[in-house]
């Protein structure tokens, strides 16, 4: 479905040369250096994450893969304190492969204080016990489950109002009482985690060197970090001319939000007011709105993977036009709607595609493994043979645990594997589309639901939802993606991946404590009512209330959703068929998966954007016009980083609001 033909462009070139200064190329890294940087940085940004995201609301400081918060970090200290230290003290000075190995700490590890861990799983673990008093029946689904699944089941606990509404004035933040809970969810989360490095170290040599994939993610920190002589690109013109483009934009926007009588420019648009009548009401693009990170790393990608993203977005809801002209419902009615149902067919077969086109590496990673080319994966990031050991350890392990939490084998297997399942093509959708904001078009119980939900009882379906929201829900900032990310970067820049793995396995560690802290404590502090409305009240009631409806009244097998299902597996193997056997052919199988996802329809028009402005450039001066213009590309990702650093430390200090850049 995906092979080297098809993936290799203009934007190949981009990825593929890392040409680096050559009086710092032979620079040894210092690992204790790189590691302290990457700790220093990692604990730093996820202390005032969860202050900035849910406290002052600003434009969340991670919420995607390429995090405003770290690049903004990442280029003051390649460009602003990295210089300094070159001209006063030469020997603190970072090399290029100790930037990047910071880079890939923050990317990883920092994200865990906000979507990326405890979001969900400090809500997740008290609204069962809290909406008790407000007449929820969901924390009798936990009676019989174990302690610490749950931080309390009493619904007076003072734990669990406190959380909720705030501790009283000189109380200590209880940050003892949430210790099982803290080891329990951690087990969990560190099997999943070791997984998915695992499964990045397998799919590395695949997937950057065989296939060839752009990472249009990993560009901007690799030209950050690199300092060529004459040719870096901070002096580039093209490139500060984007990055004021961007400032300029946000500059008038926030001056908006401060004084409502000066007008916004270039102003979100509903295109809901365009269609008021049927049936082109039911069309339901929404709001069209402009993300000028998202246009940026768009011009990065291969005009069939661009082009396929917005193209099957408007295709799918031109199909909810023709639905009601032929007197349908625009979306069928299921558990999941037509779209997302299509979108998980086509998810499922294209995650089993990738791993069937992977055969010839697959026989080399079983060569290395049983000796016939034991030293072939020395410069991987962890040993074959390891990966694997570690992959079914945590197989064991994770089935293990979910069967210990009250979930049975048979459905915990399912749920793993469809989840695997999901982050594959997800991360592949980030190493190959570069989408910023990714989210998955279904959980494992909404696959699972089209055939009947009879085999849950109420106490294994509300587990298995709390367990999915908590992990698996909302990937926008998973770390699997960032790892692959990071591991592209490890050959051009010449990092010896070994130690990467190790950074980056430190930085989840540091992540996992110093958000907890972070979080739970901006909650308790605070009022977690006060915060983040989705993840404190909305996650928990769509997932609680579906697992009751789950358990006492049973769905039973969905036709409509079963054949959706199938024709979107069909598509998917149809669409990655022809693009692997016709040159021509410009539709990949990731628009079917990405289209019914909240993130593709706030990001497609940016999309559209970015594919539009790259076919330009091509078609009007080929390769050159699109290296030439690249810079400019660069400096419209790394300006909405920059504004949005500058307006969270501008929010911080006054209090004010400002615009959000990026959808959260």
């Amino acid at each position: 479905m995906e092979g080297a033909a098809g993936t290799c462009d203009a934007s190949d070139t981009v990825t593929q040369e890392a040409p680096e200064h050559p009086a710092r190329s032979a620079t040894p890294l210092r690992p204790a250096v790189a590691v302290l940087v990457g700790i220093g940085g990692v604990a730093f940004l996820c202390s005032i994450t969860p202050y900035n995201d849910y406290h002052l609301k600003n434009t969340f400081l991670y919420g995607n893969h390429l995090p405003i918060g770290a690049l903004c970090l990442f280029t003051v200290l390649a460009w602003v304190m990295n210089p300094l230290l070159r001209r006063l003290h030469p020997t603190l000075a970072l090399s290029t492969p100790e930037l990047l190995v910071a880079w890939s700490m923050w990317a990883t590890g920092a994200s865990l204080a906000s979507s990326g861990l405890w979001r969900y799983l400090g809500p997740m673990v008290v609204a069962p016990a809290y909406f008790a008093n407000a007449g929820r029946r969901w924390i009798s689904a936990f009676s019989s489950s174990p302690d610490a699944l749950l931080l309390s089941k009493d619904p007076n606990s003072p734990l669990i109002r406190w959380f909720y509404e705030g501790v009283p004035p000189g109380m200590p933040i209880p940050f003892l009482a949430w210790i099982p809970v803290l080891v329990s969810w951690g087990v969990l989360f560190a099997l999943f985690t070791t997984l998915f490095i695992a499964l990045c170290a397998l799919l590395r040599k695949q997937w950057v060197e065989r296939e060839r994939l752009t990472f249009p993610l990993a560009v901007l920190p690799l030209e950050i970090a690199v300092d060529r002589a004459g040719g870096a690109l901070y002096q580039n013109r093209l490139f500060w001319v984007g990055v004021l483009f961007v400032a300029v934009h946000h500059g008038i926007n926030a001056a908006h939000a401060l004084s409502p009588s000066i007008p916004a420019w270039l102003a979100p648009v509903d295109t809901n007011i365009w269609f008021p009548d049927p049936p082109w009401n039911a069309l339901g693009l929404g709001v069209m709105e402009l993300f000028f990170a998202v246009i940026g790393a768009v011009y990065l990608l291969p005009a069939e993977v661009s082009f396929s993203l917005w193209f099957t977005f408007l295709m799918l809801h031109l199909v909810r036009v023709i639905r009601v002209q032929l007197g349908m419902d625009p979306l069928m009615l299921g558990p999941l709607h037509h779209e997302g149902a299509m979108a998980t067919g086509a998810l499922i077969v294209w995650a089993l595609w990738i791993v069937w086109i992977a055969r010839p590496h697959w026989q080399h990673v079983w060569r290395v493994i049983t000796s016939k080319q034991p030293h072939a994966d020395q410069h991987e990031p962890m040993g074959y043979r390891t990966a694997v050991i570690l992959i079914s350890i945590c197989l064991v392990g994770i089935l293990a645990w979910l069967y210990w939490a009250g979930i049975p084998l048979l459905i915990a297997l399912i749920v793993t594997v469809l989840f695997i399942l999901i982050m594959i093509v997800l991360t592949r959708v980030v190493a190959e589309a570069g989408l910023l904001f990714v989210q998955t078009p279904f959980i494992p119980t909404d696959a699972m639901a089209f055939f009947g939900s009879s085999y849950f009882t109420t106490q294994t379906a509300s587990i298995t939802l709390l367990t999915q929201v908590v992990i698996m829900h909302d990937p926008r900032e998973h770390p699997m993606p960032a790892v692959a990310n990071a591991y592209s970067l490890a050959r051009p820049s010449r990092l010896p991946a070994r130690w990467l793995t190790r950074a980056i396995a430190l930085a989840l560690c540091v992540g996992f404590i110093v958000g907890f802290f972070a979080f739970v404590g901006v909650s308790y502090r605070y009022g977690s009512v006060t915060l983040d409305y989705y993840g404190t009240n909305m996650a928990p009631h769509w997932s609680l209330d579906r697992a009751l409806g789950y358990g006492e009244s049973p769905l039973r097998p969905h036709g409509g959703g079963i054949l959706a299902m199938g024709i979107g597996g069909l598509l998917s193997l149809w669409l990655g068929w022809m693009r692997s056997r016709y040159i021509w052919w410009q539709i990949s199988p990731i628009g079917l998966v990405m289209a019914s996802t909240y993130a593709m329809g706030r990001i497609y028009f940016s999309v559209f954007l970015g594919w539009l402005l790259r076919w330009l450039c091509v078609r009007l001066g080929g390769l050159h016009s699109y290296r030439r213009y690249l810079p400019f590309f660069l400096g419209l990702l790394l300006g909405e980083a920059l504004c949005g650093g500058l307006a969270a430390l501008f929010s911080a200090l006054t209090g004010a609001p400002v615009p959000q850049f990026l959808p959260n």
